[in-house]
């Protein structure tokens, strides 16, 4: 999160070199991402960007763009935040979690850093971006992964009260503002709980979390085998994010690591144990398990079962 006031326009550069360069401003002032445009040789562009108590704010507008969330991105980056995107002027569509937001003027929508997602703007738009850190959503949204890419509606009950504050938060209502910044993102986040509904700040989310925990359990015992299997990939794999993930195995008393490796070594004890598998080399059993290094499979086996596979075999063969 920027820490001072920043304002840029691609005014300042040459054209050839705006959308380059709005890259980088985007990546450095809000979120690390991969922008494309169809107005690449007349691509405009200006963003207003500045602290707001504990959260960030952040009036932009562009020409055209898509913004895209990339994996690799999410690798070099620090980044722990949700934002909320209004559009004032033009429309959006958002992608994440399996799920797409169309967002209209007026409406806003919830995305998660720590995921992929796809933006596509339309051409002169402008919109309103404010960056929550994940512990402060999370004090106001038990789940908001439940949220994310869904559009919340002028006309939806508690959705609109949340809208109307947004539609204030402006460059002249900002300076015109009575209270304190913190107080008013702590009503923002309250306003936000309100308008995701029960399911998303209800803390108690028991029978839900047992069925998800027992769906990534069964596409461990389906997937174990994959050497880039990773928290990231199988909440790609349920809609949820990487951090769900974790959360729902550390509910549950276990973690991702710890659940697949007893499937993984569960699996090569019982093609150990089978006759048709005698002929195939351990390091081979090892591999098809998932240990892409033979050591790594000898050193956990041992420690799972009390011998090495090899001496596993050989005690069952006699």
């Amino acid at each position: 999160m920027t820490p001072t006031p920043f304002q840029w326009t691609t005014d300042t550069v040459s054209a050839p070199l705006a959308l380059s360069r709005w890259n980088d401003v985007v990546c450095e002032a809000i979120v690390e991402c991969e922008i494309g445009s169809g107005s690449r040789d007349r691509f405009r562009a200006w963003l207003d960007k500045r602290p707001f108590g504990p959260i960030g704010l952040t009036i932009a507008g562009c020409a055209d763009q898509e913004v895209r969330r990339t994996r690799r991105r999410i690798s070099d980056s620090d980044r722990s935040s949700y934002y909320v995107i209004q559009m004032r002027r033009g429309t959006l569509r958002g992608r994440q979690y399996g799920r797409e937001a169309f967002v209209a003027a007026g409406e806003y929508a919830l995305f998660n850093s720590q995921d992929v997602f796809q933006l596509n703007f339309s051409d002169s738009s402008d919109c309103l971006v404010l960056e929550l850190p994940l512990r402060w959503t999370q004090a106001w949204l038990a789940c908001p992964e439940d949220v994310a890419a869904k559009t919340f509606a002028r006309t939806n009950g508690w959705q609109e009260p949340l809208a109307a504050t947004l539609d204030n938060l402006t460059r002249d209502g900002l300076d015109l503002m009575a209270l304190p910044e913190r107080v008013v993102a702590d009503q923002i986040g309250a306003m936000l709980a309100l308008a995701a509904g029960r399911g998303a700040v209800t803390a108690d989310h028991g029978q839900k979390r047992q069925s998800l925990l027992e769906d990534l359990r069964q596409t461990l015992r389906n997937c174990f085998a994959d050497p880039d299997l990773d928290p990231a990939a199988l909440g790609q794999a349920h809609g949820v994010s990487k951090r769900t993930v974790h959360s729902v195995f550390a509910w549950a008393g276990t973690s991702f690591g710890r659940e697949l490796l007893a499937v993984r070594l569960e699996r090569a004890r019982a093609l150990l144990e089978d006759r048709r598998y005698d002929r195939l080399p351990v390091a081979e059993i090892g591999w098809r398990c998932g240990f892409v290094e033979p050591s790594h499979f000898h050193r956990r086996f041992s420690a799972g079962f009390g011998r090495p596979p090899g001496a596993y075999r050989r005690a069952r063969q006699g």
